[in-house]
């Protein structure tokens, strides 16, 4: 999960030369320096470089595709409701506009980004774990229904986010911003587009559309061996085997 949330993000520093290097004993253009050997002794040559650090503030605005199809079963539902949890936690002091949905075989819309503008808080998690649990005697049980429809869940995702991340540009044209959609699932595609192939050309035509970052998370244990994920969101792009023990989060 850290993996790739941090894969989405823009690096901060950069370097540059100084723009009084001459003024210095850089060796950019300067035959003094390279003459004389005592400057590249001292180490002086090194003034042509500066650090340049971007404090710029970030705003991220993400999505976060749920599976809620009936092959998340309680265990899986559980663990994606971890992932969320952890996800939602780490995003509550960072700038950061997030919207989540679920997709099986019908799409839902639980936390949208229009509800005030606000940055993500941990009141959110409450209405994911409402949708996604049914309270019995003495327990809670999780679970989702329907098939697997990844294509309606990237293609209406980036339709809201890429509507968003307009609005945001306009309202503030100053403001730096990185878009990411985060699918979270635990199986191969039964609806829609199922061809793995096709799926991964429609995922990257999607990418260029809005310059947005969209990676796959894949909710099994483990033992469980498949590659669809990186074939579907390509190797870069894709988490696999998640899997969160209770102790893990303790």
């Amino acid at each position: 999960v850290k993996k790739a949330f941090q894969a989405a993000l823009p690096i901060g520093t950069t370097i540059e030369f100084d723009p009084y290097r001459h003024r210095h004993d850089g060796i950019e253009f300067d035959p003094e320096t390279v003459q004389d050997q005592n400057k590249w002794l001292r180490g002086d040559v090194m003034k042509t470089l500066r650090t340049k650090r971007n404090f710029a503030p970030i705003t991220q605005v993400n999505t976060f595709c749920l599976d809620y199809s009936r092959s998340m079963t309680h265990d899986l539902m559980r663990d994606l409701f971890k992932v969320v949890f952890l996800l939602v936690m780490g995003l509550e002091g960072r700038r950061s506009y997030d919207a989540i949905h679920f997709f099986g075989s019908d799409f839902y819309e639980v936390v949208g980004f229009n509800e005030g503008q606000v940055f993500t808080n941990r009141s959110v998690l409450f209405r994911v774990l409402r949708n996604i649990s049914d309270v019995h005697t003495h327990r809670v049980i999780y679970g989702g229904v329907g098939g697997t429809n990844i294509s309606a869940a990237v293609d209406k995702s980036h339709e809201k986010l890429k509507a968003f991340t307009e609005e945001l540009s306009q309202q503030h044209p100053e403001m730096n911003y990185v878009s990411s959609l985060f699918v979270l699932t635990d199986g191969q595609p039964t609806i829609g587009i199922f061809d793995l192939e096709e799926l991964g050309a429609f995922i990257e035509g999607k990418r260029h559309d809005g310059d947005i970052a969209i990676k796959g998370i894949y909710l099994k244990p483990p033992m469980e061996k498949s590659d669809f994920m990186t074939r579907i969101f390509g190797a870069e792009h894709a988490v696999c085997h998640i899997y969160i023990s209770d102790a893990a989060v303790e």
